[in-house]
């Protein structure tokens, strides 16, 4: 059975991944709050991965964080292509996640937050 385990993929929720980046959009003061207990390596997309890495990189350089800056630091970057292109950046939620489920969406990605048979 040692090739059913090449097949099974980690424990991933890419609903929550696209809610977290999209309440970063709508207000890039929350970043500093999800950075203690995100990464970018918590994400299992990889495009999420690189965009979550590009917020850290604005916010550190006290640039602005929205679609537009984003856009143009991925393009600059040569990763645009390498995320979709401009349409992934666009299907993001357009608003964050309800407020019951703020609490709890950076541990929703946390690694150490599921169990793996």
């Amino acid at each position: 059975m040692p090739e059913i385990d090449l097949i099974k993929a980690p424990p991933q929720d890419l609903a929550a991944e696209q809610a977290v980046l999209g309440a970063v959009f709508l207000d890039s003061e929350r970043l500093v709050e999800i950075k203690e207990f995100l990464s970018s390596d918590d994400f299992y997309k990889n495009a999420h991965k690189i965009i979550f890495r590009t917020m850290e990189k604005l916010s550190d350089a006290r640039e602005a964080i929205d679609v537009l800056t984003i856009r143009s630091h991925l393009e600059n970057q040569g990763e645009l292509e390498a995320i979709g292109g401009l349409l992934i950046l666009q299907n993001l939620p357009p608003q964050p996640p309800p407020q019951q489920m703020r609490p709890i969406m950076p541990r929703l990605l946390l690694k150490n937050h599921y169990s793996v048979n």
